[in-house]
């Protein structure tokens, strides 16, 4: 999406200790602090953060169902698991991709899911894009090779689980807007079956990408479960369940392109809002890709949305 080197200058310090000593304005940013903060534990935890927040997800839905405000319908369990499947990457892969990486890295790289879907379309469902838009897709792929070339915390792990994010996403997206046409179902009777087979499929990973030997002092378990940091986890399970029917809601009345293009633009919120909250942590090298992901939003939206 444009040239832009983000590098956040994370402090290991207690969260309490973090929302208190840095920008007072920072106290606005909770989740992007959480997840920070989670990322600057010796031990990773996005792969837990992941499976609680499907948990989360699911329950929420249940709520809702008893509450009548959406009626639960039956499903096969082989299209749906295997949306499950891609779900759980897409969520996991992108919480690693975030912890590997800087958050500019991170965010620059989630762009490059819209050539992906336009290539996978085009490649598998001889789907294509208008050649005026093509062209469009151009910049992003320059500004992301721009980015990557000028991030001095650019390094291999970060980068395979970036890339591997983009191609698991861009299916992810595919098939859930597919389904929701193929088996007639709307975004939460989709999404109360791929919410807990995705947090099934995470579980044999849990111990494989955190740490969870009882004996190990830098184990997830020394994690400080106060008061603060559980209503903190409780938040992002909550923003996580919006998120989650979100994706399903947009690209339901949509297209995954359509939603992708979306995404630029909150891209653009996230950088912008960051360093306005964190003008002390966060450092923009290059402020030309705003500029350039709301001209291509801009472009992309006048032929794209429905």
């Amino acid at each position: 999406k444009g040239s832009i080197s983000i590098s956040v200058k994370t402090r290991y310090l207690p969260l309490r200790s973090e929302m208190r000593h840095s920008n007072p304005d920072a106290r606005g940013c909770p989740l992007y602090l959480f997840v920070r903060h989670c990322a600057s534990f010796s031990t990773p935890t996005a792969t837990t953060l992941t499976f609680i927040h499907f948990v989360c997800t699911f329950v929420l839905l249940l709520t809702v169902s008893a509450f009548g405000l959406y009626q639960m319908k039956e499903l096969p369990l082989g299209p749906t698991s295997k949306l499950a499947a891609t779900s759980m990457g897409f969520v996991l892969l992108t919480n690693l991709s975030l912890q590997y990486n800087s958050v500019g890295f991170y965010q620059i790289m989630k762009v490059m899911t819209t050539p992906m879907i336009v290539l996978i379309e085009a490649v598998l469902y001889k789907k294509f894009l208008e050649r005026k838009l093509r062209f469009a897709l151009l910049p992003i792929c320059l500004g992301v090779i721009l980015t990557a070339s000028t991030d001095f915390r650019l390094n291999l792990t970060g980068t395979i689980f970036a890339i591997s994010s983009v191609v698991v996403t861009s299916f992810y997206q595919i098939w859930s807007g597919a389904l929701q046409k193929g088996l007639d179902a709307d975004a939460l009777q989709l999404q109360t079956y791929n919410a807990p087979l995705s947090a099934l499929f995470i579980m044999p990973l849990l111990p494989v990408f955190d740490n969870y030997m009882v004996k190990d002092p830098n184990a997830i378990w020394s994690f400080p479960f106060n008061p603060l940091n559980s209503s903190l986890i409780f938040l992002t399970g909550l923003i996580a369940f919006l998120v989650n029917v979100s994706i399903f809601l947009v690209i339901g009345k949509s297209s995954a392109l359509t939603y992708n293009i979306l995404g630029h633009g909150k891209t653009c919120v996230i950088i912008l809002s960051v360093s306005a909250h964190l003008n002390g942590s966060v450092e923009a090298v290059t402020p030309a890709e705003p500029t350039y992901s709301r001209s291509r939003t801009s472009f992309f939206s006048e032929d794209l949305w429905m």
